[in-house]
């Protein structure tokens, strides 16, 4: 076996892969990309509104794990929510939750639209939501929440969807698009 051939062949690949993802980043607003041993992990940033202060005076970070997911492999998100202003923002959560989540009953939204726009997650309807209460985040306070997806369409049924790609939407201010194979 010709282990310079196949070392040569990997770094090549690596580099191409690299290259790829680093152009995707690019042309998406990716603000950081970074690498863990379980491939690229993508952060976006941007201000979200909260109860009482400006959008300018909170800012999201989001955090996707991957850019590419396989059937049943949760698609989680980690946002850290920060006041950047002088004065109080509130935020709505489930009373004495810990840790906070996104998604329904959660700090911030996280939807998932298929290929062709349509919802697929969270499904629609009626939901019962824990007692929410509003929470004060001060001047330099930050929060972290998480949330997850499962690939699973709710309504009608819960089987997977499709492979493809999806656009995941955090707090209706940071989208990825993620594919899954």
């Amino acid at each position: 076996m010709n282990t310079r051939g196949f070392a040569g062949a990997c770094v090549s690949l690596l580099i191409l892969t690299s290259a790829a993802m680093l152009a995707q980043a690019a042309t998406s607003g990716l603000k950081a990309l970074t690498y863990s041993s379980s491939g690229a992990k993508l952060t976006k940033t941007g201000h979200v509104a909260l109860i009482g202060c400006p959008r300018s005076d909170a800012t999201i970070q989001v955090t996707l794990g991957r850019l590419v997911y396989t059937k049943s492999q949760p698609v989680t998100v980690v946002a850290v929510l920060r006041n950047v202003g002088t004065s109080d923002c509130q935020y709505v959560a489930p009373a004495g939750a810990e840790p906070l989540w996104l998604g329904l009953c959660g700090v911030l939204s996280l939807t998932v639209d298929n290929p062709k726009g349509v919802h697929v997650f969270p499904a629609k309807g009626v939901v019962n939501c824990p007692a929410l209460v509003n929470s004060v985040l001060t001047p330099g306070e930050s929060l972290t929440a998480s949330g997850s997806w499962d690939q699973r369409k709710l309504y009608p049924s819960r089987g997977f969807v499709p492979r493809g790609k999806y656009r995941q939407r955090v707090g209706n201010v940071i989208t990825f698009s993620v594919t899954l194979r």
